[in-house]
């Protein structure tokens, strides 16, 4: 689990955040959080409102974004649910800049305080996006080029079984591209091809299940970095995301070439 320590050594993360890493207001952020709860979900629904002032509801399914937490049966942890525990998914709103990040450590605290198992099995996704104009077709593909060359960096930050390609929830992107010459990427002409290139399921479409997830431009409009374990330290929690806006602005401020 990635620590301040570790995310202001980061390459991307600017030597003058060693005094505050400060959370870069240009981009949006969500936050999906998957647990094991002691409460069903109405229950923990009520303890993150009453306690925390948070608005948190329990959702039966939706692809839809919400003004509000929701709170999902998240199917991929029921076979692994410890006794008297339920999984859950909590998916956050479109939150940005310090406000944003104070909520989030509002809902780690209480679920703490619950208290929820994270371990190896949860996992904790934080999705991006560009709240003007969009992700655009050239940042998209910086963003795509940066993160297959510091795909390492990123895996030294978590859990073994989250690093490299073995994992067929978060598939590795580098692994994908391969020895393949990163200028491909500066070939794609449109949206849905960059996607098919840097999240292919080896049928001619594309897939979520990446470390870095293109998959979501087309339903949400952002990006998702999926590799993450979800924990009840907030500290971690606001380093990770912390450290992956960080990633987007210094990927958006500078050029990639190949290896």
């Amino acid at each position: 689990m990635i620590t301040r320590e570790a995310a202001l050594s980061l390459p991307w993360v600017p030597t003058a955040a060693e005094t505050a890493l400060t959370t870069p207001s240009e981009f949006t952020f969500g936050v999906e959080i998957e647990v094991f709860s002691p409460y069903p979900r109405d229950e923990l629904a009520d303890l993150l409102t009453k306690k925390q002032s948070i608005d948190a509801r329990v959702v039966w399914f939706t692809h839809d974004v919400t003004p509000y937490w929701k709170l999902l049966r998240d199917g991929t942890l029921v076979d692994e649910c410890p006794k008297n525990h339920y999984g859950i998914e909590l998916v956050s709103p479109v939150l940005s800049g310090e406000k944003g990040i104070e909520e989030t450590k509002k809902v780690i605290k209480e679920l703490k305080v619950a208290p929820v198992i994270t371990d190896d099995r949860t996992g904790l996704h934080v999705h991006v996006g560009r709240p003007r104009e969009g992700w655009t077709l050239p940042e998209l593909k910086k963003l795509a080029k940066a993160f297959i060359l510091q795909e390492e960096t990123f895996d030294g930050l978590v859990s073994e079984s989250r690093r490299g390609d073995t994992n067929p929830q978060l598939r590795s992107n580098a692994a994908l591209w391969g020895d393949r010459d990163l200028v491909e990427i500066d070939a794609a002409t449109d949206i849905h091809t960059l996607i098919n290139l840097v999240n292919s399921n080896g049928h001619g479409d594309s897939c979520r299940y990446f470390k870095l997830n293109f998959e979501a431009v087309k339903m949400y409009g952002t990006v998702e970095f999926r590799q993450q374990t979800a924990t009840v330290d907030s500290a971690a929690t606001i380093a990770w995301i912390d450290a992956v806006l960080h990633f987007c602005r210094w990927t958006l401020q500078n050029d990639f070439v190949d290896r």
